[in-house]
């Protein structure tokens, strides 16, 4: 196995992905230069030289051949899980949330390489564990519906063709036939990796950042295959844990301790002003705090709480869409300027691009991530071997699910989760970890098949 890369591959570098890459990162330090103005320091530039940081650390890693990385999974995902604990011990408290980690000079925010950590396991786990290929009984009902079914669209298929085409012969009980993919046993480990880390980030307390990792993960073990009764058992389980959240989320609103209370210490000293909590009541605030379920409430009624719960996303809304076809221009945007539009250099950074430039404008960043996504997975498909598409794939989900929740948060699709927009977003730790991932891209390119 090679270590380094022969001269002639740094020709055959992926430009049109570079490109793109560059093009967002230009555009986010374009656009902290203007809601950063009424900010201490110059924040464009400080992101402009994490972006730097990272680049050249992508850039160093193509010298390396990406399988190397496969080795070295196992000590990068202790090493995040142990600066995730240090976090809790040693960490950096702002806005209520200790997520920093100091190191000097440097001050990181381990949740962010923690996503890397993840994917670059999961990429190992599920190319060393191939899935087996199963004989699958069915019978009873279910064979018979489907048999049918089966019948139904043959026969559909045969008409629009206008040739002949044999129909299945009918699936009667015990009919077996051979399948592949991952059962749900054989998730159990992958998704230890996965919820780990997870559970660290979310004591932060960090919602957004491990939704996020959730999602990558869960679209990995999507990616790496899965039979049909565990793609069902998982789609039923989420379907569950979506509405226990919400039904928590309406118990810690309805308690009356929450008025008072921001935490489930608080609630409980509050007890002398409100009603003893019940069980229930005490298992809710454990696992969802007040602001959260706020934010869970007011998603479904934001004209109700406005100027409460849903103030972020309610100037947000105004700033998107006073920025009207062309947008405002550069520095004239109303809500960024006045600071009606909170935290609009990190998580609410698109809707200051979005007023100041408009449908136009937006709709450019919004194609330029599709592109990226778009990139990655075709990168993918060329990987030489499973490790690679994996490692791939895994930073395709990476920015689809940065992009698509931040989006979808700052316009009101879902809840405010408090996830950036990747090289849009003020962050030094997240703009390094984007380009990292682009590095790992680039990487399984240079040595796809055919290379």
């Amino acid at each position: 196995m090679p270590l380094y890369v022969e001269d002639k591959k740094i020709n055959r570098l992926h430009w049109p992905l570079i490109l793109s890459v560059a093009a967002v990162a230009g555009l986010g330090v374009w656009n902290l230069a203007s809601a950063g103005r009424g900010e201490p320091g110059a924040l464009w530039l400080a992101q402009l030289k994490a972006l730097l940081l990272g680049a050249t650390l992508a850039a160093g890693s193509l010298f390396i051949d990406y399988r190397l990385f496969r080795k070295a999974a196992w000590p990068l995902y202790l090493g995040a899980l142990l600066m995730l604990v240090l976090v809790h011990f040693h960490g950096e408290s702002s806005h209520g949330a200790q997520r920093w980690l100091a190191l000097g000079p440097i001050h990181l925010q381990p949740s962010e390489f923690a996503k890397l950590a993840v994917i670059l396991l999961l990429a190992r786990h599920f190319a060393d564990n191939p899935p087996q290929e199963r004989t699958v009984r069915k019978g009873g009902v279910f064979a018979s519906v489907s048999g049918s079914l089966e019948r139904r669209w043959a026969a559909f298929v045969a008409k629009r063709r206008k040739r002949l085409a044999a129909a299945p012969r009918k699936m009667t009980a015990g009919r077996t036939r051979r399948q592949k993919g991952y059962r749900l046993p054989d998730l159990v480990v992958p998704l230890v990796y996965l919820l780990v880390p997870v559970v660290l980030v979310v004591k932060q307390p960090d919602l957004g950042t491990g939704l996020v990792t959730v999602a990558i993960g869960g679209s990995l073990v999507l990616f790496a295959g899965l039979t049909s009764g565990t793609l069902a058992t998982l789609l039923t389980g989420g379907a569950g844990a979506t509405l226990a959240v919400w039904r928590m989320a309406r118990i810690v609103l309805k308690t009356p301790a929450a008025a008072a209370a921001s935490s489930f210490s608080r609630a409980l000293a509050n007890a002398k002003a409100a009603p003893r909590l019940t069980p229930g009541q005490k298992l809710a605030f454990r696992l969802i705090k007040p602001y959260q379920a706020q934010r869970v409430v007011s998603f479904l009624h934001p004209q109700r709480y406005a100027q409460g719960a849903a103030y972020h996303v309610t100037q947000s809304l105004i700033a998107v869409g006073s920025g009207g076809l062309w947008g405002k221009g550069w520095g004239n945007g109303t809500q960024v300027q006045l600071s009606f539009l909170p935290e609009q250099v990190t998580d609410f950074a698109f809707p200051v691009w979005a007023e100041e430039h408009g449908f136009v404008g937006a709709a450019i960043v919004v194609v330029l991530y599709l592109v990226l996504v778009l990139i990655a997975l075709d990168i993918a498909s060329q990987a030489r071997d499973r490790f690679g598409a994996f490692l791939a794939f895994g930073a395709a989900a990476l920015f689809f699910w940065h992009a698509f929740i931040n989006i979808a948060m700052v316009t009101g699709v879902l809840p405010v989760v408090g996830v950036p927009l990747l090289l849009m977003s003020y962050g030094g730790s997240s703009a390094v970890l984007t380009l990292l991932a682009i590095g790992a891209l680039l990487n399984v390119s240079l040595r796809r098949v055919g290379q």
